[in-house]
C-alpha cells in the first residue's frame, strides 16, 4: 500500500507540479494541472476518511508527499500551476493532515517555507523574470501549515 501510495502521489502530485511549471506546450500543461487536480481530490478524499495517507499511523507515503504538500501554496500553486488547481490548504482534510504532519518532533525545524518561495521565485528565471516574490497574505498560516 505505501508503495502504490507513493507512486501515485508522485505522479499526480510532486512530479505533476514540475510537469506544469516546465511545460512548453498549453496541451501538456493541461494535462498536468489536471493530474494535480486529481492528486489534491485524491488525496482529499482519503485523508477525510484517515489520519494519514495508508492508515492510522504516519509512514513513508506522508514522509515523501509533505515537501510537495509544504510547499505547494507557497510556490506551486501561483508560480507552476498560475493558479489553475487551487491551493492545498483549500481542503479541509488535507489541511488537517498538513497540520499533523507539521506537529511532528523536527518537522518545522526542517522546512523554511518562506525561504523555498523566495528561492524559487528568485532563482527560476524563465518562470519569474522580474524575481517579484508574493506579498504575504493577512493569513499568519499563509505560508506553512
Amino acid at each position: 500500500q505505501i508503495q502504490e501510495t507513493n507512486r501515485w502521489t508522485y505522479h499526480l502530485l510532486s512530479n505533476a507540479v514540475y510537469r506544469a511549471g516546465f511545460s512548453t506546450s498549453q496541451e501538456a500543461f493541461a494535462r498536468a494541472c489536471r493530474d494535480v487536480a486529481e492528486g489534491l481530490q485524491r488525496v482529499e478524499e482519503l485523508l477525510s476518511e484517515q489520519p494519514f495517507l495508508c492508515g492510522d499511523r504516519i509512514t513513508e507515503a506522508d514522509v515523501m508527499l509533505l515537501p510537495c504538500a509544504c510547499r505547494f501554496d507557497a510556490v506551486y500553486a501561483s508560480l507552476f500551476l498560475r493558479g489553475s488547481c487551487g491551493l492545498w490548504r483549500e481542503g479541509v482534510a488535507r489541511r488537517r493532515w498538513l497540520q499533523r504532519c507539521w506537529a511532528l518532533p523536527m518537522v518545522p525545524q526542517t522546512v523554511d517555507v518562506q525561504r523555498c518561495q523566495e528561492s524559487y521565485f528568485r532563482t527560476l528565471f524563465p518562470l519569474n523574470p522580474s524575481q517579484i516574490l508574493p506579498v504575504p497574505s493577512g493569513d499568519p498560516n499563509a505560508l506553512g501549515p
